[in-house]
C-alpha cells in the first residue's frame, strides 16, 4: 500500500468564522518557504463575498498577486493523487459536509489506499491526534470515499467546481 505525503514545512491554524481561502492559501505558502498567517492571508484575497467566503478566482488572484502561478485544475481523483506525488499540498474545493451545499478550502497533504490527509483550517473537525509528530503534515483524515462525495460539488449552482484542486507551479 503505498503511502503519499507532502513533507512537513507548515503549521496548523485555526480560523475563526469565515476565511478558508485565506488559511488553506497560507499553509500552502509557508510550505514553500514564505512566512505568513491565514489572518494576514486573507485579507489580501480578492473576490470576496459577505461573511468570509471567497470564490475560487480568489486563491488564483491572491498568489498572483505575490507573483506565485497557482492554477485552478479540476480532474478526476488519479490527477490528484498525481500532484500529491510531486511533493506539494493541493488545496481543493470540497463541501463542508456530504449532502450539504457550503464549500470549504482546505489543503490535502497526503493520501494511502483507503483515506486522503487533510490541513484543514477548522478545528472541530481535526480528528487526529495532533501530539504524535508523524501526524504534523495533516490534522484530518477522511476515507477516500467519503472525499471523493465531498469533492464532487457539481450538485450547487456552479458546476464548473466540481473536483477542483489548486496547484502552485
Amino acid at each position: 500500500a503505498q503511502t503519499v505525503r507532502t513533507p512537513t514545512g507548515s503549521y496548523f491554524e485555526f480560523q475563526q468564522g469565515g476565511g478558508c481561502a485565506g488559511f488553506s492559501s497560507a499553509f500552502v505558502l509557508r510550505h514553500s518557504g514564505v512566512q505568513i498567517g491565514g489572518e494576514e492571508a486573507f485579507k489580501e484575497v480578492p473576490f470576496q463575498m459577505k461573511g468570509g467566503l471567497a470564490f475560487p478566482k480568489g486563491i488564483t488572484g491572491f498568489f498572483k498577486k505575490r507573483g506565485i502561478k497557482m492554477t485552478a485544475c479540476t480532474g478526476n481523483f488519479a490527477a490528484l493523487q498525481n500532484e500529491l506525488e510531486k511533493g506539494r499540498p493541493v488545496i481543493v474545493v470540497i463541501r463542508s459536509f456530504v449532502g450539504k451545499n457550503d464549500l470549504h478550502f482546505a489543503c490535502i497533504t497526503g493520501y494511502d489506499e483507503n483515506n486522503i490527509y487533510f490541513a484543514d483550517s477548522i478545528e472541530s473537525w481535526v480528528n487526529v491526534d495532533l501530539n504524535n509528530n508523524d501526524k504534523i503534515y495533516y490534522n484530518r483524515t477522511v476515507s477516500t470515499s467519503e472525499f471523493k462525495k465531498l469533492w464532487n460539488t457539481s450538485m450547487l449552482k456552479m458546476p464548473l467546481y466540481r473536483n477542483m484542486f489548486f496547484v502552485m507551479k
